[in-house]
């Protein structure tokens, strides 16, 4: 539960009630653990009837090829515009019309008489932009230049859309609408898991493998010392949703997990049972053992 996060997260659930067309963005330095939770939460969304598309400006290589529904991930965003690009000079054009034959569209330039100006058709670029979302969702970017090339090439839509910031990264700008950042967060995978479950989105065993994956590529499959109740709870959430540990390419068989599972769960209620225990006070007093000597 994001006890800390209830009001975005009930006003953040009116967005997504009301949205039909979702785009989540990844950021250009992009590593498993936001990979996994983006992807996550795309699939989530697209359970529930969303139209959802979900992109990076950087092309995913080989190390994201364990994630489910990584070939989701879009390299492109814009496309509701069609854009004819040509070399031009300044008072060259005396006038742009077009006309229709035959099911065909003509665009007919007419260069201006005198103007030492034409056109090149290898000087004629086409290319699409122009971006139809009603929420974008941002993905672990501390700030929108983190978007790479998707801000740059489409800065107007970001003043124009509701936008949701979901990072842990403590230097975050807060440009959302609503910003859902949380710095005690080891991982986004973790976040997005806890999120996703106070959203009441659905949690299938792929997103849930997802999650663990990134749980787990952060927290050094929970060994490390910045794991915290919060981690385990998430990781205990995934696999209760039937998701499956992949460590080294290796998936680990039902017995594993559910081992793993039971782990977590222990080590989450030591964990909350001792927070305030001491050592007893002849912790620290010499032992003396006492063996037999029979043969």
């Amino acid at each position: 539960m994001l006890a800390d996060f209830k009001q975005e997260v009930s006003l953040l659930n009116t967005k997504i009630t009301s949205a039909q067309h979702l785009l989540i963005l990844l950021p250009d330095d992009l590593n498993p653990d936001i990979a996994a939770a983006g992807i996550s939460l795309y699939l989530s969304l697209r359970k529930i009837g969303k139209q959802v598309i979900i992109a990076c400006p950087s092309k995913l290589t080989v190390e994201f090829s364990d994630l489910i529904g990584v070939d989701e991930v879009k390299n492109e965003i814009g496309g509701k515009n069609f854009v004819i690009s040509l070399n031009y000079k300044e008072g060259a054009i005396e006038k742009v019309s077009y006309n229709i034959e035959n099911d065909r569209f003509n665009l007919v330039i007419k260069p201006r008489e005198g103007a030492n100006w034409e056109i090149d058709e290898k000087n004629v670029a086409f290319h699409k932009q122009g971006i139809v979302a009603d929420l974008i969702i941002t993905i672990k970017c501390a700030n929108l230049g983190k978007l790479g090339k998707f801000y740059k090439d489409e800065q107007k839509i970001y003043s124009e859309t509701e936008i949701i910031n979901i990072d842990n990264d403590i230097n975050n700008e807060n440009y959302g609408t609503i910003n859902l950042v949380s710095p005690l967060s080891l991982s986004v995978s973790e976040f997005i898991c806890l999120l996703m479950q106070d959203l009441g989105l659905p949690f299938d065993n792929e997103s849930a493998t997802n999650l663990l994956t990134g749980i787990d590529t952060v927290s050094n499959h929970l060994q490390s010392e910045q794991v915290k109740a919060e981690t385990l709870e998430a990781a205990a959430l995934c696999l209760k949703n039937n998701g499956v540990r992949i460590l080294g390419h290796k998936t680990l068989t039902t017995a594993q997990n559910k081992a793993a599972l039971n782990k977590a769960l222990k080590i989450d209620k030591t964990l909350s049972e001792n927070v305030d225990n001491v050592p007893s006070p002849d912790w620290l007093a010499p032992k003396i053992y006492k063996g037999s000597t029979l043969l």
